[in-house]
C-alpha cells in the first residue's frame, strides 16, 4: 500500500527545504561541522572496523567443546527432621 502525503505536507516540507539552502548559502561553515560529523558517524556505521565487526551468523556463541551434559535424574524431595519434640502442646490453634 502506498502512502501519499497531503497537499499541505508537500507545501510544508518545500518551504523547509527552501529554508535550510537559504541558511547554508548564506552561512555555509555553520553547517560544515554538523554535516561532516553525520558524515564520519555514518561511514562508521555502515563500515565499522574490524576489531568493532560482529559477523552476524558467522560466528555463534561460545561453544563448549567438552563432554556433552548428561541429563540428571530429578532426586525426590527429602524431609529434614528437626530438634523439636513432636509431643509439644505449643501447635498453634490455627493454621
Amino acid at each position: 500500500m502506498k502512502r501519499r502525503f497531503s497537499v499541505s505536507a508537500y507545501i510544508i516540507l518545500a518551504l523547509i527545504a527552501i529554508g535550510l539552502l537559504a541558511k547554508i548559502i548564506s552561512s555555509p561553515s555553520s553547517y560544515i561541522i554538523p554535516i561532516v560529523v553525520f558524515g564520519i558517524i555514518f561511514a562508521l556505521y555502515k563500515f565499522p572496523p574490524k576489531r568493532y565487526d560482529r559477523g552476524g551468523a558467522n560466528q555463534s556463541s561460545y561453544s563448549y567443546q567438552g563432554k556433552p551434559r548428561e541429563k540428571k535424574k530429578p532426586t525426590p524431595f527429602r524431609v529434614i527432621q528437626g530438634n523439636k519434640n513432636p509431643s509439644d502442646d505449643d501447635t498453634p490453634k490455627f493454621h
